[in-house]
C-alpha cells in the first residue's frame, strides 16, 4: 500500500493487486478500502495513478 496524494492535498491511498495481467493499481480513501475512488472526495479532480506524487 502507498500513500499518495490528489493535487488538491488530499490523501489517496493505492492498493496493488496482482492479477494474471500483472500489478493493478485501486485507489482508495482511506488505509483500510470501502471503495475505490475515480475522482477526488475533495475537490472533484480525476485521479489517474501516474499523476499523483
Amino acid at each position: 500500500m502507498q500513500k499518495r496524494y490528489c493535487t488538491c492535498g488530499r490523501t489517496i491511498w493505492v492498493n496493488y493487486y496482482h492479477t494474471n495481467q500483472g500489478w493493478i493499481p485501486q485507489l482508495n480513501r482511506h488505509a483500510h478500502p470501502q471503495e475505490t475512488l475515480r475522482i477526488c472526495p475533495n475537490c472533484g479532480r480525476i485521479l489517474d495513478i501516474n499523476r499523483l506524487p
